[in-house]
């Protein structure tokens, strides 16, 4: 079977370290790259994928999905919830521009970036079964347009 690796040109080695975290030796796979060896990466990727914890496999079911929807007047915010969060612990925090989800599993949080400026007093957040719903007043775009002086 032919490597993954040893197959073409790689993205940038902070592009692979963003992909897959910290557990790579970066001083040797810096060092591969003299190697020439395109077998030896993808053993050890082989290995961290195998060598995964339990909590690590479920992770992926469990992340928070968070959409967004806005419309003319409103932004509606839907946050879908891993099974075992504890709603009492759950606080969000909006700002003009994103929404914090604090108190998920493990003392995780999650943020998220409004596609649009809202109000963020507006909020009003309800819970529906696994997921809760934030609906926002969309704040409109400033076009006021203001002349700049250079200055000598």
């Amino acid at each position: 079977m032919a490597s993954f690796f040893g197959s073409g040109p790689l993205p940038d080695w902070s592009e692979i370290r963003n992909w897959l975290g910290k557990d790579l030796p970066w001083k040797l796979v810096e060092q591969w790259e003299k190697q020439d060896d395109g077998e030896w990466l993808d053993k050890i990727v082989r290995g961290l994928m195998k060598d995964r914890p339990e909590s690590a496999k479920m992770e992926t079911s469990s992340l928070v999905q968070i959409d967004t929807v806005k419309n003319a007047k409103k932004l509606t915010v839907t946050v879908r919830l891993p099974n075992n969060t504890d709603m009492r612990s759950l606080r969000l925090f909006a700002t003009s521009e994103r929404l914090k989800v604090e108190g998920l599993p493990e003392q995780r949080i999650h943020a998220i970036r409004f596609p649009c400026r809202v109000f963020p007093r507006t909020g009003v957040a309800e819970q529906k079964e696994d997921r809760i719903l934030i609906h926002f007043r969309r704040r409109p775009a400033d076009r006021e347009e203001v002349e700049l002086f250079i200055r000598p």
